[in-house]
């Protein structure tokens, strides 16, 4: 198996590749890769492993941020952590460990202090160890995933019927209290339901998108095609938003938000409701709700009761050659240094291991 290393924009195989790869998630999409670029000047790396035919088997879509003093970190992929690791056709050969072996000589070429890759929960959660002399951590997390029927007709009742009663109950409650709900292509509204959804995070301590979020999801994706807006009005406000991403088989619940005062009558309810159900009859058959902490028992329960499936799956994380400076920095240092960057697991940093 050869793999070769292309930067910049994605070459032809690569969109070729996740055309046709099964379990393609949004975030493996080029045009998502030019979104996160542009929030954090980052430079685009795409390893490519084929056979000896010429056929591109998998990819490893990256992100690397250099910094002058500490080095390049690589990142498949930054931004809260998205989903990136290896995507892939066909199960007969596995292009993971070639492709890891790759990007992690790679990362010796240019002085990289570490390297993080986030594989997908519907590819098993795990990626392959290196070979050679790189420390291996993996941070764990729960992937939350709801099935889809597919393209079935009667989507929105056979969905409503595998939700728990709670869920079932607040969609109820959010229509008899009079929540209308609509998809929106003005990316004024965006900004409306980033401001809420900045509200929603400052409440619970929380890291809310940036300020240029808006403008570059306008910039980079395609509303129907790459990403879809979901508004909730009540009495005339606006009550709730949901940001959906998609690509292939696979749909994303991205930036939900809430108006406080509207909270009581759960006006996000019926726009996961009717999200999931477009989403399935667009023929979509999977519905990922993130990444969620072992400590989030409040946020696991929510995405639960909505049908979601435990799909484990961990970051790993290679320590290479110049990570020690790394690690005698803070926490907040480290996020100054590498912004949306996954750089190393913060229990790993000097000062909190006494």
């Amino acid at each position: 198996m050869r793999v070769n290393l292309h930067t910049g924009p994605a070459p032809e195989e690569y969109l070729d590749l996740i055309a046709e790869a099964p379990l393609a998630m949004p975030t493996h999409a080029p045009a998502y890769h030019r979104l996160m670029a542009g929030l954090t000047g980052a430079e685009p790396l795409y390893f490519l492993a084929g056979d000896r035919h010429g056929r591109t088997l998998g990819a490893l879509p990256c992100l690397a941020l250099d910094h002058p003093e500490y080095g390049p970190v690589l990142n498949s992929l930054p931004f809260f952590g998205s989903v990136g690791g290896v995507v892939r056709i066909g199960e007969d050969t596995d292009p993971a460990p070639a492709l890891v072996e790759a990007m992690l000589a790679h990362c010796r070429e240019i002085g990289s202090p570490a390297a993080t890759a986030i594989p997908s929960p519907l590819d098993g959660g795990r990626l392959p160890e290196a070979e050679h002399g790189s420390r291996l951590l993996h941070d764990e997390r729960i992937g939350q995933i709801t099935p889809l029927p597919a393209g079935a007709e009667d989507a929105g009742e056979k969905l409503f019927a595998a939700y728990e009663g709670s869920a079932r109950r607040n969609v109820r409650k959010a229509f008899n209290s009079g929540v209308e709900c609509r998809i929106s292509d003005d990316p004024a509204d965006l900004e409306r339901v980033q401001a809420i959804h900045r509200e929603n995070m400052a409440a619970i301590g929380g890291l809310a998108k940036p300020d240029g979020f808006p403008a570059a999801v306008a910039r980079h994706l395609e509303p129907g095609r790459d990403c879809r807006l979901y508004l909730a009005h009540r009495d005339g406000e606006l009550a709730a938003g949901l940001l959906v991403l998609s690509h292939g088989r696979v749909a994303e619940y991205f930036m939900p938000c809430v108006a406080a005062e509207h909270r009581s009558a759960q006006p996000l309810s019926p726009l996961i409701h009717r999200a999931m159900t477009d989403a399935a009859l667009e023929g979509r058959a999977y519905w990922n709700w993130g990444g969620t902490w072992t400590s989030q028992t409040g946020v696991y329960r929510f995405k639960r009761k909505w049908g979601a499936r435990d799909m484990p799956y961990a970051y790993s994380t290679w320590l290479l050659e110049r990570t020690e400076p790394l690690l005698h920095l803070a926490p907040q240092e480290i996020q100054r240094a590498y912004p949306w960057f996954f750089v190393v697991p913060f229990n790993q940093l000097a000062q909190n291991k006494g």
